[in-house]
């Protein structure tokens, strides 16, 4: 009780009860401090995050259930925090890191690598990503409703003494930031002057702006794709992800197109050579375990058949790519080949591992049996048939 003698907090404690407290305290599960919040105020997000990765590193799960773990629990919690505070870049950092180690399997003492760059993972699966959020760019979407309240809550108390302290009752589009300013204001400052650098004039700023808004509230998802990095959109979306194909094989899918499988020539430290443990002859790389193996030749010989694939290719992209020349991917039929296709790559890969590393067998009628079961299996759980 700032500005208070000490006679006059007695009393007032005296009257109402109330307990003698101090900063910082929790409202509405965020802490709440007279100064800005330093690294070690995010702690209980970082906790809680640590607490259930650990709990989930326990279980079997796919890459698919930890990326669908990834997006709805952590980020989601993160999203409460990213929506009221600017968070620094060493918080987002741990975050990110604590993401990207438990999507791909790696513990404290483990050395494993990702297999794809943490900007792609957050990329839209139309440019070839997985779609989770980019939290630093996140955070200012999320704190851009904040510049939509200065506008539509001008009557609101708060909003007038912005108006009166940072802005000097000028335009919000005119006021200049000041080294004085609080963490929260010169974030929002900077993503004022983000808008403007990227328009013409303050107009145009204020249109792209009010763009952004369905009916009374500004949509944080639409200044989200205005503020990041666009990359090339990708021919294979819809057959990656194709709704008819099961997460986890669209994600072993989505590997093998890109060719972060983690092949024999990818893995030295695993010190199994770089032969092929299913033809023993040549090296394995994406393109030879796939397209160039005489076994797995052999089976895909009889799913082309079996599926109605086009002609032989040499390359997934290859495959992919005369799929949607010919507009096999569309209807009934079409959604039925990329469920064999990605049925394919996934046993293939399976089979592989099992060779690998459990000393299995790889027997070409095993495995196209194995993808019969799947592709019937699926078609019928999305009711194809």
């Amino acid at each position: 009780m700032a500005g208070i003698k000490l006679p006059d907090m007695d009393q007032i404690q005296c009257l109402t009860g109330f307990p003698v407290g101090q900063f910082p305290f929790r409202f509405l599960g965020v802490p709440l401090l007279a100064s800005r919040l330093n690294v070690c105020h995010y702690d209980p997000m970082i906790a809680r995050i640590t607490a259930l990765i650990h709990g989930w590193n326990r279980k079997t799960l796919s890459y698919a259930g930890r990326l669908d773990l990834v997006r709805a629990v952590i980020q989601g919690i993160a999203n409460f925090w990213l929506g009221n505070f600017p968070l620094p870049l060493s918080v987002i950092h741990r975050i990110n890191a604590s993401c990207r180690n438990f999507l791909w399997g790696k513990t404290d003492e483990g050395k494993k690598r990702p297999l794809v760059s943490w900007s792609i993972v957050c990329s839209p699966k139309e440019e070839g990503g997985l779609g989770l959020f980019c939290l630093k760019t996140w955070n200012n979407a999320l704190l851009t409703r904040t510049l939509w309240d200065f506008h539509i809550k001008k009557d609101s108390l708060w909003v007038k003494w912005i108006q009166h302290y940072y802005f000097k009752d000028q335009s919000f589009w005119e006021c200049n930031a000041s080294s004085f300013d609080s963490a929260f204001m010169k974030r929002v400052f900077y993503i004022r002057d983000c808008i403007a650098a990227k328009e013409t004039n303050t107009s145009d700023a204020v249109t792209v702006f009010q763009s952004w808004v369905r009916g009374t509230k500004l949509v944080a998802s639409n200044a989200y794709s205005y503020f990041r990095q666009s990359k090339p959109l990708v021919p294979w979306k819809h057959i990656v992800w194709n709704p008819a194909i099961p997460p986890k094989m669209s994600f072993i899918l989505w590997l093998a197109v890109n060719s972060k499988l983690l092949t024999l020539d990818k893995a030295p430290y695993l010190n199994k050579g770089q032969t092929c443990y299913l033809c023993k002859s040549e090296s394995e790389s994406n393109g030879h375990l796939f397209f160039a193996c005489p076994l797995v030749l052999q089976v895909w010989s009889v799913i082309r058949e079996w599926s109605l694939f086009p002609k032989r290719n040499v390359s997934l992209k290859g495959t992919i790519d005369k799929l949607k020349r010919c507009g096999a991917v569309s209807g009934v039929f079409g959604k039925q080949r990329c469920l064999s296709l990605s049925a394919t790559v996934y046993c293939i890969w399976l089979t592989r591992n099992s060779v690998l590393f459990y000393h299995g067998s790889f027997f070409v009628n095993d495995v196209i049996s194995k993808i019969q079961f799947l592709v019937y299996r699926h078609s019928h759980l999305t009711h194809l048939y």
